[in-house]
């Protein structure tokens, strides 16, 4: 999925966008929440529009270390 949404030129849509644009869809409460934090994650990597490469890393580390099987009990969206 991701080679398609690179392929097609669409590597910044939001999540929401994405979903809309039929590469795959949110089926409960959960999905949204993890899609919204992946989506602000994402957002934080940019700074005046530039990509901020420590900041990439970090989120990268982050994602990297979700267990999909033991996802967090509290997304950072939900603090936000």
């Amino acid at each position: 999925m991701l080679q398609a949404i690179l392929r097609n030129g669409d590597e910044r849509l939001t999540w929401l966008e994405l979903v809309r644009a039929g590469y795959f869809t949110h089926a409960d409460l959960q999905t949204v929440e993890a899609l919204a934090s992946l989506q602000l994650g994402y957002d934080a990597c940019f700074e005046n529009g530039r990509l901020d490469g420590e900041r990439a890393r970090q989120f990268c580390a982050y994602v990297s270390c979700l267990d999909p099987k033991d996802p967090p009990p509290l997304w950072p969206s939900e603090l936000a």
